[in-house]
């Protein structure tokens, strides 16, 4: 028989070493020290792991690395990446929380930091039985000085570097909010382009210098940091993108098309398809071709815009619904860029136009149904799970779906006939997918 909560804690495998970001330098004064980040990783091993020092240092041998190849042992992203507001003094942490409160973040873990017996524990406040909300000052306790303790952003990531040739993990602490960003993303992005399955996917742990917008001086300001990404192996991605195309276009279907009677290359008559747009190219000019030349910000502000004729028809072919989850994945990473450029355009608000996207769809696909059940089945199909009800959505999500790819204002309005037609063949996805007939058939 198990020990409860002994035998039964779960997957895992030993540490043996930290990858760090940062380190503790001297200040100006030679007093104190405090963290600097660096622009290269830190490698650390425990006391008793001079092999795996020895081989990593072979297959690194620039002691400033800035890329690391890495492997995820499990396939629950959960199990190897984890990221809480939490707060110390000294090395002991006083307490731990799952959110910002305009986030509905709640109090996980917070002691007294005088006698160190816990207050709250396991999410519920001893004292009063309930829930702690996360406060609103962001203060945890104070310090044996009366000096406020802040929540402050942890992520940690546990990783296996095939190199070393254990079965053991490296840990990856960061602090910066758009180092949590960028590996959730990345981990829950890569997972599904695999199937669902990222165990042992070839990865890169990388540095790189990205601008973001950062407050200085109470003023948020676009400066250059260096942060963590995750991407993976180039060659398995090819692999991995070749692989999806033999799926989609079966060597069965082309023979079946070139039959006699279908039209085949040697056809007088066939015509060129036209091409689909990628969804890299969104927002490009159709009128641009290879001959004209067009100065930077031409070229920076077709980029950056919808592609739509002058009466405000689209003017592209109308993308599968793949690749229409694909491109808006790429229009939301870069809608803070677009909303900085023109703001009149590109301003979002969350409520309001949350309402308009859903009458707008409710009216295609939802009063065929007579409930929101379709809107909030596309929806996820579209940004993922929890994303169902436009609620859930943040102001990127928002923006790119109602600004970039329906373009309406209007509660209930009409949609152009290459969004019509869009939003007819990924109902009839989501449908198949879940087993229905289309509703479009």
């Amino acid at each position: 028989m198990p020990i409860k909560n002994v035998t039964n804690k779960g997957l895992s495998f030993p540490k043996i070493g930290r990858i760090k970001k940062g380190e503790m330098q001297p200040t100006a004064n030679g007093q104190s020290t405090k963290p600097v980040d660096l622009d290269y990783f830190k490698v650390e091993f425990e006391p008793g792991c001079e092999d795996a020092a020895a081989k990593f240092a072979a297959a690194y041998p620039d002691e400033k690395p800035t890329s690391i190849n890495i492997r995820l042992p499990f396939n629950d992203i959960e199990l190897m990446w984890d990221a809480y507001l939490e707060a110390y003094t000294a090395a002991r942490l006083i307490a731990r929380s799952d959110g910002k409160p305009e986030d509905g973040g709640m109090v996980l873990y917070r002691c007294d930091t005088k006698t160190g017996e816990a207050i709250v524990f396991n999410g519920i406040n001893a004292e009063t039985g309930k829930q702690e909300p996360h406060p609103k000052d962001n203060i945890a306790g104070y310090d044996y000085k009366g000096k406020p303790i802040e929540y402050a952003p942890i992520g940690r990531l546990k990783v296996i570097i095939p190199e070393l040739e254990e079965a053991a993990y490296m840990l990856m602490t960061t602090g910066s909010w758009h180092d949590i960003v960028n590996i959730s993303q990345q981990l829950a992005g890569l997972k599904e382009l695999n199937n669902g399955i990222i165990k042992g996917v070839p990865l890169q742990l990388i540095r790189s210098d990205q601008e973001v917008m950062a407050p200085i001086n109470g003023k948020k300001t676009r400066v250059t940091k260096s942060l963590i990404s995750i991407k993976a192996d180039p060659d398995w991605v090819a692999a991995r993108m070749a692989e999806d195309k033999m799926q989609a276009f079966p060597q069965l279907i082309v023979s079946q098309l070139l039959e006699d009677g279908v039209i085949g290359d040697d056809d007088p008559y066939r015509e060129e398809l036209p091409k689909l747009t990628p969804p890299s190219e969104w927002g490009q000019d159709a009128e641009d071709s290879d001959t004209q030349v067009s100065t930077g910000s031409e070229v920076q502000n077709a980029v950056e815009t919808p592609e739509t004729a002058p009466g405000g028809e689209s003017t592209r072919d109308p993308h599968d619904p793949e690749t229409l989850k694909v491109g808006l994945q790429v229009q939301i990473k870069k809608y803070d860029s677009l909303l900085e450029q023109d703001p009149g355009k590109y301003q979002v608000s969350i409520e309001q136009d949350g309402k308009i996207i859903a009458s707008v769809i409710d009216k295609y696909i939802g009063g065929l149904q007579s409930d929101s059940l379709p809107r909030y089945a596309v929806f996820t199909y579209l940004l993922g799970e929890g994303k169902g009800s436009t609620k859930t959505w943040t102001y990127q999500e928002l923006g790119a779906v109602k600004n970039i790819w329906l373009k309406v204002t209007q509660f209930g309005e009409t949609l152009g006939s290459v969004e019509e037609e869009e939003l007819r063949q990924l109902w009839n996805f989501v449908q198949t997918s879940q087993g229905q007939s289309g509703m479009f058939d």
